[in-house]
């Protein structure tokens, strides 16, 4: 579950700044932060102070208890 605190627009003009909370598997609560691309409506967070792995999905997707997702990791694998 993601729940979003933040959603500001960047300087640029192209998307918006996102941060939360994301919960996994057994509850366990992490803030993560990202952006979200406005011609795309793709989002790409990962867990604060963390550069990788980063996790995409669709903007709509956000607001849904489940929803798919892709994970990019530092070696360029990304899974689904």
């Amino acid at each position: 579950m993601l729940t979003l605190r933040n959603a500001s627009s960047d300087n640029l003009g192209i998307g918006w700044e996102l941060d939360g909370n994301w919960m996994g598997i057994g509850c366990h609560t992490q803030t993560i932060e990202g952006m979200v691309d406005k011609a795309s409506q793709r989002a790409a967070y990962s867990v604060a102070g963390q550069s990788q792995p980063i996790m995409e999905t669709g903007t709509v997707d956000l607001t849904e208890n489940t929803a798919p997702a892709l994970l990019h990791f530092a070696d360029g694998q990304t899974q689904q």
